[in-house]
């Protein structure tokens, strides 16, 4: 072999740079996998999951779409109809919380998710004062100095948590889940309902309204409702 002929690098074969595309939410995934871009992100609208850019391809979207199996079972139109529903949902509630709050809304919001741990969990009202309040403020010690100590100090200041705060929020929130169920129930075009009386420990008359919606052509949500009433001879009137 001849010296004098060296492999330098110009001889050697250069490497093919390859850009990686950025995938984007299809217009198509919508109707047909409930993937919709929400403010920029591919989000499912049933289970309001980030779906990632890697998993933006049609068979890994039917795989997490036939995981709800109430929607898979529908036909295209039905899926339709139900995706549009929770899409308008999600954008709503996404909308709300872009918006620039207040401090004294924040605040406000810190209360009434402090509220609603309490009463998922629950726990006694109290706790709101005596166990969820003292917690940010042993964070805040700790971290003494940096940017966001005294703005975190503040509000943990200025919030509320009183057991008849917490009442009170607690019953707004379930006040305002009592109109979604009525607002889910006067929209879908079909009804069920069991209904039955009974009593509690005290003899106090109870009616209870156990009720099934329809969503496409299968009937997927249930709620019950028990009120305390008085009753009478003219128990017509309940029904």
């Amino acid at each position: 072999m001849d010296s004098s002929i060296q492999a330098g690098p110009s001889c050697r074969p250069k490497k093919q740079s390859y850009k990686k595309q950025k995938r984007s939410v299809d217009g198509s995934f919508w109707g047909r996998f409930g993937v919709a871009d929400i403010f920029g992100k591919a989000v499912c609208v049933m289970c309001s999951k980030e779906i990632a850019e890697e998993s933006l391809k049609p068979n890994k979207l039917l795989r997490h779409m036939n995981t709800h199996t109430d929607v898979a079972s529908l036909t295209y139109e039905g899926r339709k109809r139900v995706f549009k529903q929770r899409f308008e949902q999600l954008t709503t509630c996404q909308a709300f919380l872009r918006q620039s709050l207040t401090k004294k809304k924040r605040i406000e919001l810190f209360v009434y998710k402090a509220a609603y741990i309490v009463a998922r969990e629950k726990r006694p009202y109290v706790e709101g004062e005596v166990v969820i309040k003292p917690v940010p403020k042993s964070f805040v010690e700790i971290f003494e100095g940096d940017v966001f100590q005294r703005t975190v100090r503040d509000a943990i200041t200025g919030a509320a948590l009183s057991d008849n705060t917490i009442t009170r929020r607690i019953e707004s929130i379930g006040k305002d889940l009592r109109e979604q169920i009525y607002e889910d129930f006067r929209s879908s075009p079909y009804t069920t309902l069991a209904i039955d009386e009974s009593t509690d420990i005290t003899s106090e008359a109870q009616f209870l309204v156990y009720g099934k919606i329809a969503c496409g052509r299968r009937i997927n949500r249930g709620a019950s409702l028990l009120f305390d009433v008085a009753f009478d001879n003219n128990r017509a009137r309940y029904f």
